[in-house]
């Protein structure tokens, strides 16, 4: 989610790297649509990062989580406020004047950038409500007015993985839903692809701009367990979807490996060493009843190293070496620009 377009066409993609042993926010810019690249590290604390230009005020808007962890607007938190925001600026990401209205959304987690419906005036931001138990359910927040107000939709009923999948003779870790992505089809209706804990992504659809969904229906032939989905609308109508057509391992009965955690005993963190290192596209032209390509874009160069810890990332990156977690932009000349990975080893723009 932290990739965007200027007005005057520059891209960029935001990050954070460790800098004189503190972390610091720091972005990479293109100027020739993603030919040659350039890093800056980011000295104003309140750089506003990527946002999207609404078609209908011609403002910047994003919504971005802002915790003591956050990087962004540490000024904010430190004024002792904290959660999902909606950020506006009439500059874009560079700009130093803004407005801040933090959402009554508190749960509200691992959203993607709000998107502009083309077939009404309405903004939408999927993600994932997250409660006590750590239980997600994909959610849809939608605006009428360009971002002033926002209502949330939570989008049920949920897809549990709560039993015994062959042949695991231990629980994966489960996901509930989470990490959807929408995309607007030519009627104007939605389709949203959700990431799960079972063997393939599920799809919910919206006929009245995402009041109101059904679903969940499976999506047999894109094998994937645990990763993040993504749709891009090419300006053709054409619709591409990336995702990691790979499986998890089988999974052993935890109470033969004493050496276990806890969380390793939930599957969490075994499941995303082995079925994040491939990603794959498919391209629709009946806006998703049919798709042809299921061609392999990446395979992630640092799959076989046996101890991940010797390419020297710190703490934060050690659990996961994966190529999933993905966000696109279409470019001039028939163009696709992807980012994708979730550890510096892996990380690629391609």
């Amino acid at each position: 989610r932290d990739g965007c377009v200027l007005r005057d066409g520059e891209i960029r993609h935001y990050g954070w790297e460790i800098i004189a042993d503190e972390p610091r926010r720091v972005y990479v810019s293109s100027r020739d649509w993603g030919l040659s690249w350039k890093k800056v590290v980011v000295f104003n604390d309140d750089e506003l990062g990527a946002m999207v230009q609404s078609p209908y005020s011609g403002d910047f808007l994003t919504i971005c989580n802002i915790t003591k962890q956050a990087l962004a607007l540490p000024s904010l938190h430190a004024a002792g406020k904290q959660g999902p925001a909606l950020i506006r600026s009439a500059q874009g990401p560079g700009g130093c004047e803004k407005s801040v209205e933090f959402l009554d959304f508190p749960d509200f987690r691992f959203f993607r950038q709000p998107q502009p419906l083309q077939h009404r005036q309405r903004w939408l931001c999927v993600g994932a409500t997250t409660g006590k138990d750590g239980a997600q359910w994909a959610t849809a927040l939608l605006s009428d007015d360009d971002g002033k107000t926002w209502r949330r939709r939570i989008i049920e009923p949920n897809v549990s993985c709560d039993k015994l999948i062959y042949p695991d003779r231990g629980l994966r870790w489960n996901n509930y839903c989470c990490e959807p992505t929408v995309v607007e089809l030519r009627d104007g209706a939605l389709l949203m692809a959700v990431r799960t804990s079972f063997n393939c992504h599920y799809l919910y659809r919206s006929s009245d701009g995402g009041d109101s969904w059904t679903g969940p229906e499976p999506m047999p032939h894109f094998h994937a367990t645990n990763t993040m989905p993504t749709f891009l609308r090419l300006h053709d109508g054409r619709i591409l979807f990336f995702w990691n057509n790979t499986q998890a391992l089988p999974k052993d009965d935890p109470d033969t490996m004493p050496e276990l955690n806890d969380g390793e005993r939930r599957g969490r963190w075994e499941t995303v060493f082995t079925n994040r290192d491939a990603i794959h596209a498919a391209i629709s032209d009946d806006d998703g009843k049919s798709w042809r390509g299921f061609r392999e874009l990446y395979l992630n160069s640092v799959r076989n190293q046996v101890d991940f810890r010797s390419l020297g990332n710190d703490a934060l990156h050690e659990h996961d070496k994966s190529v999933h977690q993905s966000q696109a932009l279409e470019l001039p000349n028939g163009k696709v620009l992807i980012a994708l990975g979730q550890n510096p080893a892996a990380r690629r723009l391609l």
